[in-house]
């Protein structure tokens, strides 16, 4: 990524750039959406393990 020797005004520091409500509700609602499928994944990998110990497949 380049970035130019001056940014514009207001750019300096990108932790402090205003997010506009509609952006930062929909990446909220896309990172709780991440969440739960990790959730329901490690779920789904515990469960798996539980039915089939390591060692004991066929």
């Amino acid at each position: 990524v380049l970035i130019g020797d001056e940014p514009e005004a207001g750019m300096e520091n990108l932790m402090e750039v205003e997010i506009p409500k509609d952006v930062e509700e929909k990446l909220k609602e896309l990172d709780a959406k991440e969440q739960e499928q990790m959730e329901k994944d490690k779920q789904e990998c515990e469960k798996q393990q539980n039915e089939s110990p390591e060692g004991l497949e066929r």
